[in-house]
């Protein structure tokens, strides 16, 4: 039988076993409780899940909650529209100064805009902070773009490396032609003894990206069309 317990979260004295059974409406916890509060609130909760840090065994209460990600179900117990905005707000909350974090929880900024100004150096923060609406909107729609540019580059380089390399391997067996035993003895040769372990898994990943073409499922209605 597990013990009812509380937990301090800022200022607040919250009764955590309510929260993970869902007795508190996430309208509610908007309307009672700040953004950082709210998102202290969701860290305690991912925390009483197990999931976060290794080692703790979820109490009996979270145990029987709906399986999933835990971050998704702190995020809605804590009040909050989706995991993305909570996150948000622990960035805010972890890296913003005591005035930014003030900002949002007073909704002088947004929780979006709050969690971009705190990606900067505390003393940025402090600038851009400062500034009047208009400029402070110019400069995180700057913030935003440098970010969103990055990870394209990001993303780009990724894709060369993961994907590309996919193709020319799989464009390489497609054209491998040696008989199986001077294949077998040439990777002994290199030894390349763990080959034999990765092929059936490489051949299971291959059939499975075939079967996922999203082209695959049109080929009835392509060649439907072509009929006529």
């Amino acid at each position: 039988m597990d013990i009812l317990h509380w937990k301090e979260i800022p200022c607040v004295m919250l009764r955590l076993d309510s929260v993970l059974a869902g007795e508190y409406a996430e309208n509610e916890f908007r309307k009672q409780f700040t953004a950082s509060e709210r998102a202290a609130i969701g860290s305690a909760i991912e925390d009483e899940l197990g999931h976060r840090k290794p080692g703790p065994k979820p109490s009996a209460i979270a145990e029987q909650l709906p399986k999933g990600n835990s971050i998704d179900l702190a995020a809605k117990r804590a009040g909050f529209t989706s995991a993305e905005t909570f996150e948000r707000a622990r960035t805010v909350v972890d890296k913003g100064t005591p005035d930014l974090v003030k900002a949002m929880d007073e909704k002088k900024v947004s929780i979006s805009a709050a969690a971009a100004i705190a990606a900067q150096p505390k003393q940025e923060q402090t600038r851009i902070l400062a500034m009047e609406k208009p400029d402070r909107d110019e400069v995180l729609r700057q913030i935003r773009k440098a970010k969103a540019d990055r990870e394209a580059n990001e993303r780009r380089a990724r894709d060369l490396r993961v994907y590309w390399t996919l193709h020319k391997a799989v464009e390489y067996i497609a054209g491998f032609c040696d008989a199986p035993l001077d294949a077998w003895a040439g990777l002994a040769r290199v030894s390349a003894f763990d080959f034999s372990k990765n092929l059936p898994r490489a051949i299971k990943a291959l059939v499975t990206l075939e079967k996922e073409h999203p082209n695959e499922r049109r080929k009835p209605e392509i060649l439907a069309k072509k009929a006529n």
